[in-house]
């Protein structure tokens, strides 16, 4: 094998090479390779950032544009929801006033088309660009077909309830009789039989049954169809009231004759319940319906089993026992007496706590929904909350004048008070003040949470019902009624409010107060308002004799409505369903 030859080196005048001359020169290949590729790899890097940089403007560029878009979409449906408030305003008015009703709904329901398409992505109620083609929809489907009219009592309704299902109603009247309805206002029952007025009808848990409560010093059991099936008798004077237990299997009543009495539904009597020496003013039956409570003017509330005997009789107070009623769990008992304090009992009459505190009457006392607190309110124009072993927790003062009203919110965790000095407030339940809702110019009558506890919604003798976040921001002011605002409510899923006035009228609102529906036709001051269990209907009920059911739709189901009243219009006037989508299949 041959050897390698030793390279040969040339020496420079001047100088010579270093012995180690091979690997000097390796050495300096080897850093300008590594510069190099340092440099390449922070050239690298730099494209590398500029690539991000670029993609990022990229990205912030898209962001830019989709804002703008928005921003665009958002100003056009703003001027596009002014353009349809607009038409809803004036096409109420033509309806209104020149009498033009084709043509007046033909606008309406294409301003609601309009509407419709804009509110496609499901928002709530309380987002819609505009609503005034929703009352327009609303007042002219009405008024262009009958009303529903609850007509044929003659003397004043007192009451006036949907079935547990929501598909009848029951009233009462002075005229000595109770009617069944249907919700179009067709009369399927006509309860005749008692010789004075009845104060009350409410139906059995399972809707089958009714029972009425009279003047006439009985009670009776009806079918739904006005079939008498039981004569209550046994009362010697006024029967105040009657309810069925909560499986419907008996009929507990409370009369000014000093007793109450358990009756079967067939109207045989279960259980005399005597020993009051005053007038029975309620009595109602446990939540598992094997026990009663009795309250009574003679300043004691007693406690029953279902075949009168007397479990403990509740005595302590000394003055009228305004109310008793059983806790959730139906294992303690809370009575409020005008002598100024609360009580709480087992249901063995022993006394569980003496809530003490008060100046002047209690008027009420009401367990917190999971038990564990008691709310009073009293004429001495505080309200105060306790645990149920009669230990303060709260002293709510603030109020000028006496309360009408406390009560907790759906989650126990606030409670909301209205007064006569104008203002309402809620509270923790430590007392501590969380909002003074102030706005009002007159007595509030009431003030009531929304079903998710997240709003609040007061009537006023001032004409006005406002909405109110639980900070006591005001969301709403609800200006329209010429008259007291007797009550206002939301409906079950808290996305309208339903007012009643002593105007004659009542009316459906958006959160926003805007109006939905403008209820007219009564003669007189409407006592009450009250939604359907599924929020679709309202009845009223007034002091000119009559109660009378109203549809309060959603958009889609008032073009739906519209379209079907225009079916016949369609056939000589094809270009309008045309141009009316909504009234096409699928549209």
């Amino acid at each position: 094998m041959n050897a390698t030859p030793r390279p040969s080196y040339e020496y420079q005048v001047g100088g010579s090479l270093p012995i180690d001359a091979p690997t000097y020169v390796e050495r300096q290949a080897d850093a300008e390779l590594y510069n190099a590729l340092k440099a390449g790899g922070a050239a690298q890097a730099r494209a590398k950032k500029a690539q991000d940089d670029v993609n990022q403007a990229r990205i912030t560029l898209k962001q830019a544009e989709q804002a703008r878009q928005q921003a665009r979409k958002e100003a056009e449906e703003a001027q596009e929801g002014t353009e349809l408030e607009r038409t809803g305003v004036v096409v109420l008015n033509q309806f209104q006033k020149q009498h033009q009703e084709l043509d007046s709904l033909v606008l309406a329901m294409d301003a609601g088309q309009k509407l419709k398409q804009l509110v496609k992505d499901g928002r709530a109620l309380e987002k819609y660009p505009a609503t005034s083609p929703i009352l327009a929809l609303q007042t002219i489907v009405d008024n262009i077909h009958e009303r529903v009219q609850l007509k044929g009592h003659q003397d004043g309704v007192d009451s006036a309830a949907f079935s547990p299902d929501g598909q009848r109603i029951v009233t009462a009247s002075r005229d000595n009789t109770a009617k069944v309805w249907d919700t179009k206002g067709n009369l399927l029952a006509d309860m005749t039989g008692h010789q004075d007025g009845v104060d009350s009808a409410a139906f059995s848990p399972d809707g089958q049954r009714i029972v009425t409560a009279s003047w006439d010093n009985t009670a009776k059991v009806w079918d739904t169809k006005g079939n008498l099936l039981a004569d209550i008798k046994g009362h010697q004077d006024r029967v105040f009231s009657a309810a069925f237990s909560p499986d419907g299997q008996r009929i507990v009543t409370a009369s000014s004759d000093k007793t109450a009495k358990v009756w079967d539904t067939k109207g045989n009597l279960l259980a005399d319940i005597t020993g009051h020496q005053g007038i029975v003013l309620s009595a109602a039956f446990s939540p598992d319906g094997q026990r009663i409570v009795t309250a009574s003017d003679d300043k004691t509330a007693k406690v029953w089993d279902t075949k009168g005997n007397l479990l403990p009789d509740i005595t302590g107070h000394q003055g009228i026992v305004n109310s008793a009623a059983f806790s959730p769990d139906g294992q303690r008992i809370v009575t409020a007496s005008r002598d100024g304090t609360a009580k709480v009992w087992d249901t063995k009459g022993n006394l569980l706590a003496d809530i003490k505190g008060h100046q002047y009457c209690v008027k009420s006392a009401a367990f917190s929904p999971d038990g564990q607190r008691i709310v009073t309110a009293s004429s001495d124009k505080t309200a105060k909350v306790w645990d149920t072993k009669g230990n303060l927790l709260a002293d709510i003062k603030g109020h000028q004048e006496r309360f009408n009203s406390a009560a907790f919110s759906p989650d126990g965790q606030r409670i909301v008070t209205a007064s006569f000095d104008k203002t309402a407030k809620v509270w923790d339940t430590k007392g501590n003040l969380l909002a003074d809702i102030k706005g009002h110019q007159d007595w509030v009558n009431s003030a009531a949470f929304s079903p998710d506890g997240q709003r609040i919604v007061t009537a006023s003798f001032d004409k006005t019902a406002k909405v109110w976040d639980t900070k006591g921001n005001l969301l709403a002011d609800i200006k329209g009624h010429q008259g007291i605002v007797t009550s206002a409510a939301f409906s079950p899923d808290g996305q309208r409010i339903v007012t009643a006035s002593s105007d004659k009228t009542a009316k459906v609102w958006d959160t926003k107060g805007n109006l939905l529906a403008d209820i007219t036709g009564h003669q007189s001051s409407v006592i009450s308002a009250a939604f359907s269990p599924d929020g679709q209907r309202i009845v009223t009920a007034s002091s000119d004799n009559t109660a009378k059911v109203w549809r309060v739709d959603g958009l889609d189901d008032l073009l739906a409505r519209g379209c079907e009243w225009l079916q016949d219009y369609f056939v000589t006037h094809p270009e309008v369903r045309e141009r009316l989508k909504v009234c096409r299949a699928g549209g």
